[in-house]
């Protein structure tokens, strides 16, 4: 069996604040952003430096992971105003691969605006999960009955047949470019442009 050579000052030296310590370890906590200290004739301790940031964390929980995303109000109007404001600008400089995706998500962002509003579809300002689904899944999902008076409109969109984000992915992200025909990004252009309509999401918002 091998045996790892002991450290020795000559090999490698030892700054004069280690006192002793072995200098893998004292420079693995100065770059923690610790200090070591060894005072003489008594054990050795670590002191860490509190006034500096410790940078080596846990990995966060799923729960964590979760309360984290809790801590950002859901806003869907904003977000649909957002995507769909970015999706035209893609748009007007043929970047329509990208921009198609993005008219996608403001879709979703438009109908969760409507779902947001309504009562049994979200609690405590946040949407149920059940809801919180791209636009392709989303739509099968709505009770298009529930919004006919408030949203009669969206509720009309939501029963076209076949729906008009059937062949929108979000895995779409990943393909090569040129992988999608124009006229297939004008048609999801245009239904995110009446979805938005529908959900009452002012015209201004999105110019």
């Amino acid at each position: 069996m091998l045996r790892r050579a002991p450290y020795t000052r000559s090999a490698f030296p030892v700054p004069a604040s280690l006192c002793g310590a072995c200098p893998a370890h004292h420079f693995r906590q100065r770059a923690l952003g610790r200090t070591v200290h060894r005072p003489k004739g008594k054990p050795f301790r670590m002191q860490v430096d509190r006034a500096r940031p410790f940078s080596l964390q846990r990995p966060a929980t799923g729960r964590q992971l979760l309360a984290n995303l809790q801590k950002f109000p859901e806003d869907y109007p904003a977000a649909a105003t957002r995507h769909w404001r970015d999706a035209e600008l893609l748009w007007s400089h043929q970047r329509q691969e990208n921009a198609d995706q993005l008219y996608g998500i403001a879709a979703e962002c438009a109908v969760k605006a409507a779902l947001s509003s309504l009562p049994g579809y979200s609690a405590q300002a946040c949407l149920h999960d059940k809801y919180k689904l791209h636009i392709d899944k989303l739509w099968d999902q709505v009770h298009v009955h529930n919004m006919q008076k408030s949203f009669p409109g969206l509720s009309a969109l939501l029963r076209l047949d076949p729906p008009p984000f059937g062949d929108w992915t979000i895995g779409q992200r990943y393909a090569a470019d040129a992988c999608l025909a124009r006229d297939a990004v004008e048609a999801h252009r245009k239904a995110a442009r009446r979805l938005l309509g529908a959900a009452l999401i002012s015209e201004e918002r999105t110019r």
